[in-house]
């Protein structure tokens, strides 16, 4: 019978052992003098070292791509020169490294992907769908971000729409975060800021450094 202990994001030492990540079997074999790294089809053989394997959250670019949107189940409404806070789920990699190597890369979510802006000059995004929380919930991976009405109008928000390529993330011992998402609309635009800052004290960044990033889309 097989005995898993159940582990999320730090590190771990290199010995033989059995975890799971989510849902994903993990197996560390001892082999005349190798260790044997094992998930599903995946396996590596690892030379023995005094060295840990790293387990952080990974932002979930897919193929490649450098957004991701959020789509909320009901649309958020802002009075004028208002702001609203709030937390949505998200979606997130988680992966694996020895030192700065990537050994390997679970994908817990499916992979979803729609255009940000037209079809014909839009750019692909990875997606996902989410409750509005006033609370942090209780889920793998989460977003906090404020909706900020700068203009004399009352403005609806859809979704969130932010940069995640190369973005720091931030992580405790069993949830991911990505950085704080500012959604500020005035005269006639929608601006969407990567602040790079954690959402709450307390959390491991894995990135020393990320520039704050934002875009300009139109309503």
């Amino acid at each position: 019978m097989k005995t898993y202990i159940i582990f999320m994001f730090g590190y771990r030492p290199l010995f033989p052992e059995k975890f799971l990540i989510e849902n994903h079997e993990i197996e560390i074999e001892e082999l005349d003098g190798l260790l044997k790294y094992s998930r599903g089809d995946t396996s590596k053989l690892i030379k023995k070292s005094s060295y840990s394997l790293k387990i952080i959250p990974s932002p979930a670019i897919g193929y490649g791509v450098h957004y991701l949107t959020v789509k909320f189940k009901e649309p958020v409404v802002v009075p004028p020169k208002d702001t609203f806070k709030g937390y949505v789920e998200s979606i997130c990699d988680i992966e694996l490294k020895l030192g700065e190597m990537e050994l390997d890369l679970i994908k817990p979510q499916k992979e979803k992907y729609t255009i940000h802006g037209t079809v014909d000059i839009g750019d692909i995004s990875r997606y996902h769908l989410s409750e509005v929380y006033t609370k942090e919930p209780d889920s793998l991976c989460i977003t906090k971000f404020i909706l900020s009405n700068g203009s004399n109008d009352w403005k609806t928000f859809e979704k969130l729409v932010f940069p995640i390529w190369e973005t720091i993330m931030y992580y405790s011992e069993d949830k991911a975060y990505y950085p704080t998402i500012i959604n500020l609309t005035k005269n006639g635009t929608f601006e969407l800021i990567n602040t790079a800052k954690s959402p709450k004290p307390g959390l491991i960044g894995t990135k020393n450094i990320t520039p704050v990033s934002s875009f300009l889309r139109r309503i």
